[in-house]
């Protein structure tokens, strides 16, 4: 299996466990209607087990068909909410290669 087949397979995978995980509630938060769920735990780490840009991607994806699939609209909470998960997977990415 070549490199790039094996970087698709596995940013799949990632998403594919990702958006399952989201879709798990774990607390809610104070003072709004959202909640923390699995996948805020989880996607800090797939930046350390794929790499940087790669795992960004993948958290900004899952995030991204969970819009779609669910109706959910891009509010100031959901984009205030991203953007840490995504830069924790690009941080733990590069500190691993370091």
């Amino acid at each position: 299996m070549k490199k790039s087949k094996k970087t698709l397979f596995y940013l799949c995978a990632f998403i594919g466990v990702g958006f399952i995980l989201l879709q798990i509630p774990f607390t809610t938060i104070v003072g709004s209607g959202q909640n923390f769920s699995l996948f805020d735990f989880f996607a800090p780490t797939i930046g350390a087990l794929f790499a940087s840009v790669w795992g960004a991607v993948s958290v900004i994806s899952v995030k991204a068909i969970n819009a779609l699939i669910t109706g959910q609209n891009f509010d100031t909470a959901t984009i205030i909410r991203l953007f840490p998960l995504a830069l924790a997977a690009l941080y733990f990415g590069v500190r691993k290669y370091k």
